[in-house]
């Protein structure tokens, strides 16, 4: 697996964490809702790297359970967006690095 492919493993998953955090924000003041779905993306992550051609969604289902959400707070739920948001801004910043730098070398010009 080249760097590449991971960087855009974990990229997939951070955007799978952001878009399940903020259904779970969508959800938490709906009454009738008691559980939130809980997900271990560190396990999400690495059986996306350790298991060839995974799909991300699947894996979220296979790592998630059910919390109260009497267990679980806005502002956790909110911080976890941000996490997730700012995971997937450096990893894009860091391809675009490498992007960068595999093009001055195809090129042959020093910057």
């Amino acid at each position: 697996m080249t760097v590449n492919q991971i960087v855009f493993d974990a990229m997939k998953v951070a955007k799978a964490q952001h878009h399940h955090t903020a259904e779970q924000i969508a959800q938490y003041n709906n009454p009738q809702v008691e559980h939130l779905e809980r997900v271990n993306f560190e396990r999400v992550l690495q059986d996306s790297l350790n298991l060839d051609r995974q799909n991300i969604n699947n894996l979220v289902v296979n790592h998630s359970e059910l919390v109260s959400r009497d267990n679980i707070s806005l502002d956790q739920l909110t911080a976890e967006a941000l996490d997730a948001s700012g995971k997937y801004k450096v990893l894009t910043e860091m391809l675009n690095r490498r992007f960068g730098m595999m093009s001055l070398a195809v090129s042959g010009q020093e910057k």
